[in-house]
């Protein structure tokens, strides 16, 4: 899918930047600073697949005078000396990478002819291909254009005259009745979008961008915000940040979104085809089929197939906890269009479809047996099927065995197994001591990788300064000149290798080498914080979860009070049946989740545990520890029971203390 994007930010001498850095890096090549007297070598770099630089008018000059030019222009220490567009190419313009002449770098040739044209700056561009750890389709151009006006003078001299629109202040820019820079970047932005639709209509490629946000283009979904290059460094390091948090959630939304769209639009033209057939009724079986495309025999198929995964799930769920209103609401949404494949099944009509066989559709095969009994085709209510799974399950109770419950002390009153409890401002703050530590290492890593290289680069420096200082005055000139300019050349390779790694600063390499390093030096350290990260994704999950339920509950208040009740409806018949169960048994009701019950246990074997309690005889499922004839207080937890052995304490009579005197 083709995404768009293009944004522009200035390049600041405050902000430590250069235009000749800049452009020697985006571009892969040298360019010696006149102004710092320093050289910028990328020419190793990989990755640029063109380069081009437009002038207006075609003003013949150099990459290395225009940024030197510009350097030297504006003299102030926050001086803007260049700007730079970021541009995304679709990479369906980009089939053959390496063509000058590809429809992504026709693309943007175009919009930098643009640009030239329309403010009178000199436009330098370059080609990047994706990055090796990013996506693979990310082909995207850098675009620096001067920040003012490329003229020559009267005597065919170039020069950098007055500053472009582009970087005139709103107020400017009113008074000469030009468009604010906000609008000015909107018609920018407008104009990318129609040029690469251009592309790729010549293409015949039915993909588009659009420049304009989500909200004037009237998307339900939503938009991510921008992560900065410090949270995209901390994501790649697997450590969750705040911004990628949003994005997360933001992803997850649009993604339900769509995916309630999709299934919308499906079932629709499911239900669509069905009325289709409803009214051939007059007519046979064979003109039906005839009338049904492969199409919607195949979307039919698929829609099977589709439906079968999340029905499975929501079954089995249903025999460990009552469902919720998502679950409900799937499976209302499947039981309607089923009926109708059902029924076209039993007429004859889909006949011709092949069967899913037994072994790939076991639990589908478990889910049919009890929402859809013989002989009648038709689906049964959430409660009913629920019930029917409960009753399975408590067939196999006597048959499962849970763990063995220890004994304790009444005065003790613990639980034998408590749900473990996070901590969430320990774990976030073990995390950023985490990534703190990680930035220092990999810090480390790179200052040692410096050190390493002045250390090499010294005696180099030594050598060339005592040739330098030992001329011959007759023989050996040649040979002392070849041995100055090679010590020379030795020491700028390593001069040129740190200038580079020390402007990049710490990269990818540098935090993987100090996370691998974290692990095998600190492994119990390691351990704690990757089980953290694991914790806040599983609580971020669960607060996704909860934010979705009040938001249905806001927004759609009548179908969620339905579902409530639904799911009440669905507890009480668990209830019922447990107590049922329990009146089989002997029993007058079935312990229910969350309550204490107190007294003495009138029966325990492997079917189960009875209690003589205040309200009767209570059922509980078999425990080890339990005694017959004893008195416990026995509390419900739901995943687990706490258990606790009752003690009584009689206090001496009178008639004892007499005896014992005696």
């Amino acid at each position: 899918m083709a995404i768009y994007h293009l944004s522009t930010k200035p390049i600041s001498r405050s902000s430590g930047r250069s235009a000749t850095a800049s452009i020697a890096y985006r571009a892969g090549v040298q360019i010696d600073d006149q102004r710092q007297g320093k050289t910028f070598d990328y020419t190793k770099r990989s990755g640029v697949l063109h380069t081009e630089l437009l002038t207006p008018n075609d003003i013949n000059i150099s990459r290395s005078d225009l940024w030197n030019m510009a350097e030297l222009t504006d003299t102030r220490s926050n001086s803007r000396t260049a700007r730079e567009f970021v541009v995304n190419i679709p990479h369906e313009l980009m089939t053959d990478p390496k063509d000058p002449n590809n429809r992504g770098i026709t693309a943007i040739r175009e919009l930098a002819h643009d640009l030239k044209n329309q403010y009178g700056v000199a436009v330098d561009f370059a080609i990047h291909s994706p990055d090796k750890q990013g996506d693979n389709r990310n082909y995207h151009a850098h675009i620096m254009v001067t920040t003012r006006q490329l003229t020559t003078d009267k005597d065919g001299n170039t020069k950098l005259g007055d500053k472009s629109q582009l970087e005139m202040s709103n107020t400017q820019l009113k008074a000469i009745g030009k468009a604010t820079a906000k609008d000015e970047l909107k018609i920018i932005r407008e104009k990318w979008a129609t040029i690469a639709n251009n592309q790729l209509e010549q293409a015949g490629i039915a993909e588009r961008i659009d420049h304009r946000s989500h909200k004037d283009r009237g998307l339900d979904t939503l938009p991510t915000i921008k992560m900065g290059w410090e949270a995209t460094e901390l994501e790649r390091q697997g450590i969750r940040t705040e911004k990628g948090d949003i994005n997360r959630e933001i992803r997850a939304t649009n993604e339900r979104i769509a995916e309630l769209k999709c299934e919308i639009v499906f079932e629709k033209g499911i239900l669509e085809n069905y009325s289709t057939l409803k009214s051939l009724d007059s007519s046979s079986n064979e003109e039906v089929k005839n009338n049904l495309t492969k199409k919607d025999l195949s979307e039919i198929e698929r829609y099977k197939q589709h439906s079968q995964a999340k029905i499975t799930n929501i079954t089995e769920k249903a025999d460990k906890e009552p469902l919720t209103q998502d679950d409900i609401k799937i499976y209302e949404q499947w039981k309607t269009v089923n009926n109708s494949i059902v029924e076209l099944e039993q007429t004859g009509v889909l006949a011709e479809k092949k069967k899913p066989t037994q072994e790939k559709n076991q639990k589908q095969s478990e889910l049919t047996a009890v929402s859809e009994p013989k002989p009648q085709p038709k689906i049964q209510t959430p409660l009913e099927t629920h019930s029917k799974r409960l009753e399975l399950q408590e067939k196999q109770l006597a048959k499962t065995v849970p763990p063995q419950v220890e004994k304790s002390l009444q005065s003790e009153n613990k639980p034998n197994i408590e749900p473990k409890k996070i901590n969430l401002a320990e774990k976030q703050q073990l995390i950023k001591e985490y990534a703190e530590k990680v930035h220092t290492t990999a810090k480390a890593i790179l200052d040692s990788q410096l050190k390493a290289l002045r250390e090499k680069a010294k005696p180099i420096l030594e050598k060339y300064n005592t040739l330098k200082d030992s001329k011959p005055l007759m023989f050996g000139k040649n040979q002392w000149q070849k041995d100055k300019d090679n010590t020379l050349k030795q020491y700028n390779n390593i001069k040129n290798t740190h200038d580079s790694m020390k402007e990049k600063g710490v990269t990818d390499d540098h935090y993987k080498q100090a996370r691998e390093h974290i692990a095998k030096h600190e492994p119990s350290y390691y351990a704690q914080v990757q089980q953290a990260i694991k914790d806040l994704e599983n609580h971020h999950q669960e607060q996704q979860n909860q934010k979705a339920r009040e938001h249905i509950a806001k927004h759609e208040p009548s179908y969620y009070a339905q579902v409530q009740q639904a799911i009440k409806d669905l507890e009480n018949h668990h209830q019922e049946q447990q107590n049922q169960k329990a009146r089989e048994y002997g029993a007058d009701i079935y312990a229910q989740k969350g309550k204490t019950y107190r007294g003495e246990i009138v029966r325990a074997d492997g079917k189960g545990i009875l209690q003589q309690t205040k309200e009767g005889i209570v059922y509980h499922p078999p425990m080890k520890g339990i005694e017959q004839g004893k008195s416990y207080t026995l509390t419900n937890k739901g995943d687990y029971y706490q258990t606790q052995q009752n003690y009584e304490i009689k206090a001496p009579t009178k008639n004892q203390d007499y005896e014992k005197g005696r």
